[in-house]
């Protein structure tokens, strides 16, 4: 490859990476939130069940972002 093409393609990882960071901005809080809400969710179903004693109580307030 010459020098040229190598500089080609270090755009192309640079945009994509831009582009990635974008994603994660935008849609980052809201993966979270879920992610956090699942985690609630099967904390209260093993409290149902009896098969966890001790459940911590945690802040699972959102951070942001429209859901």
């Amino acid at each position: 490859m010459s020098k040229d093409s190598i500089s080609v393609w270090a755009y192309a990882w640079l945009i994509l990476g831009f582009m990635a960071l974008a994603l994660y901005m935008n849609w980052g809080s809201r993966v979270q939130h879920r992610l956090r809400f699942r985690k609630q969710e099967n904390r209260l179903a093993a409290a149902a069940t009896g098969s966890v004693s001790d459940i911590d109580n945690q802040n699972n307030s959102s951070q942001g972002g429209q859901f």
